[in-house]
């Protein structure tokens, strides 16, 4: 879906302009999280745009802390694909994190190798798209420490 500021909800574009700004220098998810609370405080629930804003800004720090060389959210499947040098890094150790990705993501998760290695993540229909996509990021990252 879409994923910007509605001008009903954020009505002044410098203020909208600094939101942005901030969202793409944020450097942590509870940063994100904090502008998230923030938006809400101020100008009440966030409608389905913003939401899908904060879904791209955590997608891309996660996707980044990961070291994901591109990622797809779609309406029914996610897919990534991970950068050459967090592959040549691999060893018995990576092999377990994916194993161990595999057994606890949200969805089932298949992994492939098809022009470097990747992973997709069917979603269910009626379930969203990002927000699962996040947790099962979230969920790498926490497991890759």
């Amino acid at each position: 879906g879409d994923a910007f500021l509605p001008a009903d909800y954020v009505d002044l574009p410098e203020e909208r302009v600094a939101i942005y700004r901030r969202l793409a220098e944020a450097d942590s998810l509870a940063e994100i999280e904090a502008i998230s609370d923030e938006l809400t405080d101020r100008f009440g629930k966030l409608p389905l745009p913003a939401r899908n804003l904060l879904g791209l800004a955590s997608l891309k720090l996660l996707g980044t802390a990961l070291g994901l060389k591109s990622l797809r959210v779609l309406a029914r499947e996610s897919r990534a694909k991970f950068s050459d040098a967090v592959q040549r890094e691999s060893g018995k150790s990576f092999e377990e994190w994916v194993d161990g990705m595999m057994r606890r993501a949200p969805y089932p998760i298949e992994f492939f190798q098809n022009g470097g290695l990747g992973f997709k993540m069917e979603i269910p229909k009626g379930q969203a798209a990002m927000p699962m996509t996040v947790k099962l990021l979230m969920g790498m990252q926490r497991d890759w420490k």
